[in-house]
Parts: C-alpha cells; structure tokens; sequence
C-alpha cells in the first residue's frame, strides 16, 4: 500500500470518528431533550409566536441554532433557531430588506441572505436543511400562501430530512387514506385540504421504496392552517414538527 493510499485510509477513518463522537453527542442532547420536554420523534404542536412574517424551519439534524437578521433591524429578528423547533412567524418591517440566517450569536457566519419585500411578504419560511458532513447545509426562502377562503383545514408538508430524495405522504382516518402527496427533498406541498377531525394519522414514507420514517397522529381544527416540517435524517433520527399557521 502506498503512502497516498495509506493518509486518505487514515483521513476516512478520522473523519468517519469524528462524525461518530458528534453523533454520540447530538443523541444524547435529543434524549436529555425528549426526557425534559416530553417530545419523540412523532409529531409536536408548536409554540407558535405570530401568523405573519418570517420563521426558520431547521431541519438539519447536524447544523447549530441560527439566527435571522435583517438590514432593516438593528437585533437578531429570531434567535438560535434550534432543530426541529417550534418557534413561529416573527413580524417583518414593511420594506425592502435582506435577511441574513447566520449561525447563532455569530453574525459573520452567513449561512444564507434573501431580498424580500415586508410589504407584500405576508408568510415565509426559512428553510434550513442538508448536512455538515456531507453535502453541505442548504437554506431555501419558502413564501406560504395560505388560501383566502378555508372549508375545513389545510396542511403544508415540507421535506428537509438527508437521505431521502422524496417522501410520500399519506394522511388517513380511521376509514382509511383521505390525502396523499409526493414531496421532492428540500420542496415543499400546496396546501392540502384536509378533514378537522380529533385524530388522523400523518405517515411520512421515503417515496423511492417505502421506509417508513413516522406517523404522528394528530388533531386539525376547523378553518385552520398547519404546517408540517419533516426533519432529520433517514437512518438515524427522523421527527415532524407540527407549526399552526394562521
């Protein structure tokens, strides 16, 4: 064996450890936090802090909190944006900006920046997903068109977890399925029509042969609009959060 072969065996094996002993920690930061919160890896109400203007949706399972900045305000518009945490729409000043999502208390560390318009931007998202280690983090600016008019409730999916290129979701009752869609990775859904019933199961399949990643079960009230963030990483720790929008 060569030297060159002998120092890329030894870096695969280094990085291979270091990404063992992160993942030996990040499990027992998500045990200690299911223990205090009561939470798993199925569905989570969220606690919501507004229905309009702008939220972070982490799904990267490998990435640090992050903030959002805006060149419109002098502080942090949302700070240490966890993953997979719950934290609603923030308000957005009613003019043209640019956001920054930075990692958490370091704001020289731009993760993404997006021009937006406060004035006509009445609900978006800041999705955060990808990896660390492998392909890199990516972040996406998502606008949520919540319809005018709601029958009964409608739900937005959005895919973020690594190591599934799309996901099929079903939603059921008790009589069987009642909406399904197809979620491309790093995409979201229109928003779907569903039932406000007080219990319909959510299973989240990996679309290319059907794993399942989880099936929270979960109420929608009448008129309501809900998002559902799929996060994490297949293979390792996947959980949906459930966000009410309006």
């Amino acid at each position: 064996m060569n030297s060159k072969s002998t120092r890329e065996d030894v870096f695969l094996v280094m990085k291979s450890c270091r990404r063992g002993v992160f993942r030996i920690l990040l499990t027992t930061v998500l045990v200690l936090g299911v223990t205090a919160c009561g939470g798993g890896g199925g569905g989570s109400a969220s606690g919501s802090e507004g229905t309009e203007g702008i939220r972070v949706l982490h799904a990267s399972i490998e990435a640090a909190p992050v903030d959002v900045l805006s060149s419109s305000s002098e502080g942090p518009i949302i700070s240490q944006a966890f993953f997979a945490g719950s934290l609603g729409y923030q308000p957005l000043k009613k003019e043209v900006q640019t956001l920054f999502l930075t990692r958490a208390l370091s704001p020289s560390r731009v993760v993404a920046s997006f021009e937006v318009d406060g004035a006509s931007l009445k609900r978006s998202s800041l999705l955060l997903f990808g990896d660390v280690s492998t392909f890199g983090l990516r972040a996406k600016l998502l606008e949520d068109r919540v319809p005018e008019v709601i029958t009964h409730s409608v739900l937005l999916i959005v895919h973020g977890a690594t190591g599934a290129s799309a996901i099929r979701v079903q939603i059921a009752n008790s009589e069987g399925s009642l909406v399904e869609d197809v979620i491309g990775f790093g995409e979201e859904s229109a928003y779907l029509e569903i039932p406000h019933e007080d219990s319909l199961q959510v299973v989240v399949q990996r679309a290319v042969d059907g794993r399942l990643l989880a099936s929270p079960t979960l109420a929608f009230k009448k008129g309501g609009a809900y998002t559902i963030l799929v996060a994490g990483e297949v293979d390792y720790y996947v959980k949906t959060v459930l966000y009410r929008d309006s």
